[in-house]
């Protein structure tokens, strides 16, 4: 039915008092935050705006509406995205602090980067509490 709720008699077909019979073929990763807040509210905000102009339905049901977001393509872009985050923040970083000439005001932008650096890591990652501690410890 598109972009309406299921109405009729399968309208309650994945509520809790039949999830007993509801089987996955394969399981989901699990992704970091900055993939589901990507793929939970970042890309039906871009479809609703921008996407549903460019994309095509699905060529099953062409009357549906409902088009096909790649997540391995999705998956990369965050890969990489992630990637250049994480490798940019200490070189930006350092070139900031070569041009500050405070000790005082180096030591806070120390600070300030470093805990840039460490929510990145959390936001974009799935790396865990001790994992991050090291990396912004080193």
């Amino acid at each position: 039915m598109g972009n309406f709720p299921l109405r009729g008699p399968d309208q309650k077909a994945w509520s809790s008092e039949h999830s007993y019979d509801l089987v996955a073929i394969r399981k989901r990763e699990s992704r970091d935050p900055f993939y589901q807040w990507l793929t939970d509210y970042l890309i039906p905000c871009f479809h609703k705006r921008i996407g549903h102009r460019f994309r095509k339905p699905v060529p099953e049901d062409p009357e549906s509406a409902i088009c096909e977001y790649s997540e391995s393509n999705l998956s990369k872009a965050v890969n990489i995205f992630g990637t250049v985050l994480a490798s940019m923040i200490p070189i930006t970083s350092i070139v900031i602090l070569y041009f500050v000439q405070s000790n005082l005001v180096r030591l806070g932008l120390s600070v300030l980067f470093t805990g840039i650096f460490s929510c990145c890591l959390a936001i974009v990652t799935k790396a865990r509490r001790v994992e991050i501690f090291a990396a912004t410890s080193a």
